[in-house]
């Protein structure tokens, strides 16, 4: 684990300012679906591994390569391929889950509320510990926090206030 990686935070948490983050539990149980599919260049030691979400989205592509083909080991080499696809798939999947909160939680602020939750309602998971929010679950009963600081600001950025 890289200090970057130390650093980053292990739950969700809201953060001064009322910030949320992308967890580590988040991107490990989304690359746990990545499939990796592997091609042998014909007529050289050079292999690929592609990296592929369920969906079909492609996150990345690695490769491996041996320089002398007395040395070359197929399988050595698909297991070093795939190694390198799973450390981009890591990143990209970094990117990608940071670009989605930010670009949910900007269109909340420029007034598309109701689009925006009804997209976070849509893919946010219950936490088994932690009670919901009402406002992202739909239930208004089971907010953790009815009548806070997160409900005030909801209403307002929904046109409720």
């Amino acid at each position: 684990m890289n200090r970057d990686e130390q650093q980053t935070p292990t739950k969700i948490v809201v953060l001064g300012g009322g910030a949320l983050g992308v967890t580590k539990q988040h991107i490990a149980k989304l690359l746990e679906s990545v499939g990796y599919h592997t091609h042998v260049v014909p007529g050289t030691t050079t292999i690929l591994a592609t990296a592929i979400m369920p969906s079909g989205f492609t996150l990345a592509t690695a490769e491996s390569r041996c320089l002398n083909a007395e040395d070359f080991n197929l399988q050595m080499g698909i297991e070093v391929a795939i190694t390198k696809a799973k450390a981009l798939a890591h990143d990209a999947l970094w990117q990608f889950e940071g670009y989605r909160l930010k670009q949910t939680l900007h269109e909340i602020k420029h007034d598309h509320g109701r689009e925006a939750i009804e997209r976070m309602r849509a893919t946010v998971q219950p936490v088994a510990d932690r009670p919901a929010c009402g406002y992202l679950s739909g239930d208004p009963s089971a907010c953790a926090c009815p009548g806070g600081p997160c409900s005030d600001a909801v209403d307002a950025m929904a046109g409720r206030a």
